[in-house]
């Protein structure tokens, strides 16, 4: 059965050739390949790029490159991907990231086993520039026979979103449109969560580059930090409203409004449980800048002949 891997391309020649290689070697090898590549000032860059990939797209007729007029940015870039595959199932390799060659194969297999699951994914293992493993994080199954608790598990849980790139059935992404907005991809998944169960299997990984686009937190908080207040100043308490808003506002929640709105309650209260450290830290180093406070505990004295005060 085929399954569409979908490529997000921007900057990253160094590394995209090895994402791309890993896409191509899997064991299930009934695949569509796509790879978008998004606009990038820097001609060189993409003269490069699109030398790769029509490199490996004449060897391998699997493959379908697509350059971008325009720059997607990161969710663009995502949607395009899953709204143009042809796949029963789907799945993101970002452009600096590799799976293990049996990654499609084992979560595939999981799924038409396993009807009333939404998403298999393997274990993720983050890897510094020079390749190493600074860590492993297994993404727990969330197998709760209602929705209600799936949710709010994942909610209250959920912190490195490795489901996002895991296998996903592609009927249930398509009919979903991702926002753009802080929490896009925890928005995605809770749908998921919604639609049914997911696994995490501990036989096969998903590689992540540390700093890559799947990791870059800092680089996506500074783009969407410009859209609002709220996710300039307070990412946790911006990241749980829009959760819980895409539910209310989505038509895709099958449900009532009454239903809608518990829920969104729901989500608001286990997410911001989870993330309101983000914006406690955020607070307190305003407020370390504010008094002025050295790293030994020092508050330096505004006035300029006082004498420092210890904290």
């Amino acid at each position: 059965m085929l399954v569409t891997i979908g490529i997000p391309s921007y900057n990253r020649v160094e590394s995209f050739e090895r994402a791309l290689q890993s896409a191509i070697q899997q064991t299930h090898t009934d695949l569509e390949i796509l790879i978008s590549k998004d606009y990038y000032s820097n001609q060189v860059v993409n003269i490069e790029i699109e030398g790769i990939a029509k490199k490996y797209a004449a060897a391998d007729k699997r493959i379908r490159f697509i350059p971008q007029a325009t720059s997607l940015r990161t969710v663009g870039s995502f949607s395009f991907l899953k709204n143009n595959a042809n796949g029963k199932y789907f799945l993101w390799i970002a452009d600096d990231d590799w799976i293990d060659s049996n990654y499609v194969e084992t979560c595939v297999d999981f799924l038409e086993a396993n009807p009333g699951y939404s998403l298999a994914c393997g274990i993720c293992a983050y890897h510094d520039i020079d390749g190493h493993i600074l860590h492993t994080n297994s993404s727990f199954s969330i197998e709760q026979n209602n929705f209600w608790t799936r949710l709010f598990v994942y909610f209250r849980k959920v912190t490195l979103n490795g489901y996002y790139y895991g296998v996903l059935r592609t009927n249930l992404i398509k009919e979903f449109p991702i926002p753009d907005q802080v929490g896009f991809d925890w928005s995605l998944v809770a749908y998921l969560c919604f639609k049914g169960k997911l696994k995490t299997i501990t036989t096969t990984v998903s590689h992540i580059a540390k700093g890559g686009v799947s990791n870059e937190s800092s680089n996506l908080s500074s783009y969407f930090a410009k859209q609002t207040y709220l996710s300039k100043k307070y990412l946790g308490l911006s990241c749980s409203l829009n959760c819980a808003g895409n539910v209310f506002h989505s038509g895709v929640y099958d449900i009532s409004w009454i239903k809608k709105l518990m829920l969104s309650i729901l989500i608001f209260i286990s997410s911001y449980s989870n993330t309101i450290q983000w914006d406690v830290l955020f607070v307190k180093r305003r407020v370390v800048k504010f008094l002025r406070i050295s790293p030994d505990g020092v508050i330096k004295n505004r006035k300029r002949n006082g004498n420092n005060k210890k904290y």
